[in-house]
């Protein structure tokens, strides 16, 4: 039969329209899917598969399908939008599974760096050398801004362009599962990504503090009575643990008899535009993204820290001291937010550089580099890196060693000097 627009009325075959599900903080959502006329001039062109999700109930989506399919038979379709790169990230978006932090910084990446120039561009029309443009354009600072963003674009670095190249792969790859496309354009050599060497190289060298720098702050510390984290900083120090992790600490990780400690939550912040900043519970990294735990031993300088915490929480309210409370509160019991903590820390380092002599004045460095002056002494010291790798939870030890690289010429003299000696003949 011919219809009044020329066209023939045609009965669906099988597999031309679904519903699909995926998961989503809010919920399940459903996703209608079919197949439609790559050119509808040209039959012998194929057919694309066709998507729109979003639907809180299944009962939505088989509705849309229905109409769909109903405007295919007729006619009445002629060609459906394509569903360009921006839409698909967010669907995207919307069913990962991953940490809050993790998820906001994609959020973040995308929305500074990825969007303004992938957005609207249609998932089929992306290509090796379009990603390769973006990449040059992000390092150079000529990428698209945000809209409503009146600010220059600054240049990004080689670190950043890569994560936004890993973050663009994944969803990719995930329209190629969705077969909404054949290849994913961020696996081929011709997207040009910075190379993991381009940022290592990029990176800032680590300024961990000596020995005896950081002996003499800590030193300093436990006597300021009007800083309440006098005594995180040497538990910082001596464990090598993270900021979150140092947070995430309670009365019930710590073994002040065995001397040891179970790292099993960091506490990190979220920021997301047009929502307050926030702290929130993760699996740290040092579980390898898994819920489990990370033992760390401990020396009794940080045992000695950890017994005066106690004695100055136990003193302030007794409940503050139960197994299921935080270790680093203020006086009235309210948890510190991670980047207070972190300012806190570089006012005491210019605290101390105020009072103490000149000879005694020691780098401004950050909190994070505690964890990197830990790390350095033990290697200096000859502690075998694969142990450091326990201590810092590095996934690999392959991570430590790229780290801690400036640390190497120190380590292997001490070697060749024991070789040395071991290879000399006795004296007679």
């Amino acid at each position: 039969m011919t219809r009044s627009n020329g066209r023939k009325s045609r009965r669906r075959g099988a597999g031309e329209g679904s519903i699909g599900s995926y998961e989503t903080k809010g919920g399940r959502r459903y996703r209608a899917l079919w197949h439609e006329p790559i050119d509808i001039d040209d039959p012998d062109a194929g057919k694309r598969l066709a998507s729109k999700g979003g639907f809180v109930e299944q009962k939505e989506a088989i509705s849309y399908l229905r109409r769909v399919l109903t405007d295919l038979d007729e006619g009445k379709l002629i060609r459906s939008k394509e569903t360009t790169f921006g839409e698909f990230a967010a669907t995207w978006l919307d069913g990962f599974r991953g940490a809050a932090t993790t998820k906001a910084g994609y959020r973040r990446l995308l929305r500074l760096h990825v969007l303004p120039t992938l957005g609207p561009v249609p998932l089929k029309a992306i290509r090796p050398t379009t990603l390769a443009s973006l990449y040059q354009r992000l390092e150079d600072g000529t990428a698209a801004v945000e809209d409503g963003d009146e600010q220059p674009r600054e240049p990004i670095g080689p670190n950043t362009v890569r994560k936004c190249h890993t973050l663009i792969g994944a969803i990719l790859q995930a329209a190629v599962d969705d077969n909404l496309l054949a290849t994913n354009s961020a696996r081929y050599r011709r997207a040009n990504p910075p190379t993991a060497r381009e940022v290592r190289s990029a990176k800032p060298e680590i300024t961990p503090w000596r020995a005896e720098e950081l002996r003499l702050f800590l030193n300093w510390v436990v006597d300021e009575e009007i800083e309440p984290l006098r005594y995180a900083w040497g538990v910082a120090a001596h464990t090598g643990v993270r900021r979150g992790e140092l947070l995430g600490l309670r009365w019930g990780d710590i073994d002040l008899v065995a001397g040891s400690i179970s790292v099993r939550r960091s506490r990190v912040q979220v920021r997301e535009k047009g929502q307050v900043t926030r702290d929130v519970e993760s699996v740290p990294k040092s579980a390898g993204g898994h819920a489990g735990t990370h033992p760390i031993d401990i020396d009794d300088a940080a045992v000695a820290a950890l017994r005066a915490q106690l004695r100055l929480m136990s003193y302030l309210d007794p409940r503050l001291v139960a197994r299921d409370k935080p270790v680093f509160v203020g006086a009235d019991g309210k948890m510190f937010v991670s980047d207070q903590v972190t300012k806190r820390f570089g006012a005491a380092v210019r605290r101390y550089n105020e009072q103490a002599s000149a000879p005694e004045q020691i780098p401004l460095i950050r909190l994070h580099d505690l964890r990197h002056t830990h790390a350095t002494l033990l290697l200096e010291a000859g502690v075998h890196p694969k142990v450091v790798q326990e201590r810092l939870g590095h996934s690999t030890i392959a991570i430590t060693m790229d780290l801690y690289s400036h640390v190497l010429p120190t380590t292997q003299r001490a070697a060749a000097d024991a070789f040395g000696r071991l290879s000399q003949a006795p004296e007679a």
